[in-house]
């Protein structure tokens, strides 16, 4: 449960920034490249820590060490992937009047929720 929570919140901030990045008429192919590219990319740090944690020592490191490489691995892989994303992506928002609902929110809105005129 706790990992399809994360995971779900992690995709209110994917579908936001998404708009920004391309335009409408691209977004399904750049959302679909970003997933795919995504994926592929956390597999090369997920394969590093997995023989870190499992192979470590062969390398010379006990169990903690090779966990605490692993994790400094995966804090470096993110920043150096997320942080020049999220750099070149918040200024265009400030520029930008707040549209609500916001995008992302209205078509889920729609097809979930009956419209307020046929209610009761």
């Amino acid at each position: 449960i706790l990992a399809k929570v994360g995971f779900h919140s992690s995709i209110v901030f994917y579908d936001s920034m998404l708009p920004e990045v391309t335009t409408e008429e691209r977004m399904d192919n750049i959302s679909t490249q970003g997933y795919a590219w995504g994926y592929i990319g956390s597999v090369i740090p997920f394969v590093i820590c997995l023989v870190l944690v499992l192979a470590g020592g062969s390398f010379g490191l006990d169990q903690t060490s090779a966990m605490v490489i692993s994790f400094i691995i995966t804090a470096v892989w993110w920043a150096v992937f997320t942080l020049p994303l999220m750099r070149r992506c918040w200024p265009m928002q400030r520029h930008r009047p707040p549209v609500w609902p916001p995008r992302a929110v209205m078509p889920q809105r729609q097809r979930c929720l009956p419209p307020m005129h046929n209610r009761g």
